[in-house]
């Protein structure tokens, strides 16, 4: 399991991981980062691995990135050490939250009225997951995108996020960010997604 942006749970409900229901840990692999829930640029990540597959990762690991930043690493320690984590992720998740809330006003406001649009508050993290119409492709070269681009502003198409196996892909679907710009923007980049939705779906 991927669990980047778990710590960034705005209720602080402390929601448990997978790995919970693997207590021996044979049959689970976690992995995390504090680049999301601390620092981006400080590079630091963890895994919880089976005991038989910590060599050959960490042989794997080394052959990709030669080592690991070590002051970055002692950085860490010493914030783990000192206790000065969870302050640090309560000050983010209040920062992202209202900026998720952004978000989900100006969703509320320009993109309620479309038919068969649909999002739901993540309460976390730092994305909107949002369902368009069966008919609109959110695909870079398609439509949308172009449209939405030239109102000035950009998404990551669904499809992405997708597995190649299992859950058939969405295409009709789009990942929203929120975590790089100020709540004036996220509200300017949502009303100029949904005047490029409009008009896609009124030639199509």
């Amino acid at each position: 399991t991927d669990e980047a942006y778990r710590l960034l749970d705005f209720n602080q409900t402390a929601q448990p991981s997978l790995w919970a229901g693997d207590r021996n840990l044979n049959h689970t692999i976690v992995v995390g980062t504090f680049s999301k829930s601390y620092s981006p640029g400080i590079r630091v990540g963890w895994g919880i691995l089976p005991p038989e597959l910590i060599t050959p990762v960490n042989d794997v690991k080394g052959n990709i990135d030669f080592g690991s930043p070590n002051i970055n690493q002692y950085i860490m320690y010493e914030v783990l050490r000192n206790g000065w984590l969870q302050e640090h992720v309560s000050k983010l998740c209040d920062h992202y939250q209202q900026k998720q809330n952004a978000m989900l006003d100006a969703l509320d406001e320009h993109m309620s009225t479309i038919d068969h649009c649909s999002w739901w508050n993540p309460g976390g993290g730092m994305y909107v997951w949002l369902t368009l119409p069966e008919i609109i492709d959110s695909a870079f070269d398609k439509p949308l995108y172009q449209a939405t681009k030239q109102a000035g502003a950009m998404y990551v198409p669904g499809h992405y996020c997708f597995p190649k196996q299992g859950e058939p892909v969405q295409h009709n679907t789009i990942r929203l960010s929120f975590g790089q710009q100020t709540p004036a923007k996220i509200a300017e980049g949502v009303k100029c997604l949904a005047t490029a939705v409009n008009s896609v779906l009124s030639i199509a």
